[in-house]
């Protein structure tokens, strides 16, 4: 991964897994040059907040996201 055109964060959680505690490592990515990876569910509570506060949030699903590899540069 290009991490100089993609926002990563990573985190280390504890979830039940057939009834055992398991640790899992989640990645949270945010690519800088589009906009493939970002995506809020049109309903709920969540994006209630953000109607209210008025902030614009992408409600539509890229099917086929682009991710940014590392030492490849495609046509963006």
């Amino acid at each position: 991964m290009d991490t100089t055109r993609t926002d990563t964060e990573y985190y280390l959680v504890e979830r039940p897994f057939f009834n055992l505690s398991y640790l899992f490592v989640i990645g949270v990515y945010n690519n800088r040059n589009n906009d493939d990876l970002q995506y809020v569910r049109p309903s709920g509570e969540y994006f209630d907040s953000l109607k209210a506060r008025n902030l614009k949030v992408k409600t539509t699903l890229t099917h086929a996201p682009r991710f940014n590899v590392l030492n490849y540069r495609a046509s963006d």
